[in-house]
């Protein structure tokens, strides 16, 4: 009985694991922050959308959009193209840049901008310089 217990635990899936499918649609776009007692924050990024994993136990069952660059922007997220993106982990917080150009504009960012949450979703701070933050309205 012992020794099926230590074969059934020897083959069971490694906790919080990244596929390598998502690991490929995300590069090089993706963040995993382990913390103590608690599910790692891992999060993605693809054209302009941050992607945050949802978990079934210890496992990644899914992943939901946590910000968009036409959130709260001024075109919807059709009519633009996504032409810069950053996302990172920093100082206790998940730092994202995002730059959205609406089609037939002539340069810049129409959408976008600097974001940063401690939990990697709402409530987003926002701002177009990185100096000055204001909630992001829903």
């Amino acid at each position: 009985m012992a020794c099926s217990a230590i074969l059934l635990a020897g083959c069971a899936p490694k906790p919080y694991v990244i596929s390598q499918a998502d690991q490929q649609r995300f590069a090089p776009g993706l963040i995993r922050v382990d913390r103590p007692h608690k599910a790692p924050l891992i999060e993605g990024l693809r054209d302009c959308i941050v992607y945050k994993a949802q978990y079934d136990g210890d496992q990644i069952s899914g992943w939901k959009a946590a910000l968009g660059a036409d959130w709260g922007g001024s075109y919807p997220a059709f009519l633009t193209g996504c032409m810069d993106e950053s996302l990172a982990y920093r100082n206790g917080e998940v730092r994202v840049y995002l730059c959205a150009r609406a089609i037939g504009a002539g340069g810049g960012c129409n959408n976008g901008g600097y974001y940063r949450s401690r939990t990697g979703e709402r409530p987003w701070l926002r701002s177009w310089d990185n100096k000055r933050w204001s909630v992001l309205r829903p």
